[in-house]
């Protein structure tokens, strides 16, 4: 597992432009959930968005990549993002973790564990991806702990 882990970071890190090494400290940082988490999100990767879809392969709605990521790891949350946000508890960025949740106005994603980095599906036209938050949302980001 954690070999495996290690290798899915540092490929993770590298489409970002990011130390491998940063991001696979913080992986092995996180609990085995949000290891768990991150790890299936990251299995749908070029999978196209689709609105209100949750269908591994096939789409994946915002909120739908991250309740199906979460639920892989063997916990159901929310499957809507404005509830997903709202009935788990938030923390700061300081104490975040891989497979934490961040959330701007109208979009949900997984935190990757460094920096701003997230994996998503951002919107209609586009697929599940790894990215940087833009610097015009870091603002508005919340960030939320879906083991409480």
């Amino acid at each position: 597992f954690i070999r495996l882990r290690d290798l899915v970071a540092a490929d993770a890190a590298t489409r970002l432009g990011i130390d491998p090494l940063r991001m696979q400290a913080a992986w092995a940082g996180a609990d085995q959930p949000h290891q768990l988490a991150v790890l299936a999100g990251l299995t749908q990767l070029g999978v196209p968005y689709r609105y209100l879809a949750r269908k591994p392969g096939v789409g994946f709605d915002c909120s739908g990549l991250t309740s199906w990521a979460w639920e892989q790891a063997g916990l159901a949350i929310p499957r809507s993002s404005r509830y997903q946000i709202n009935d788990l508890p938030e923390i700061t960025m300081a104490t975040a973790q891989a497979g934490d949740l961040v959330y701007y106005p109208g979009h949900v994603m997984l935190y990757l564990g460094v920096d701003y980095a997230i994996l998503q599906s951002p919107r209609t036209g586009r697929v599940v991806t790894v990215a940087s938050v833009w610097n015009r949302k870091l603002e508005k980001l919340r960030w939320v702990n879906p083991l409480g």
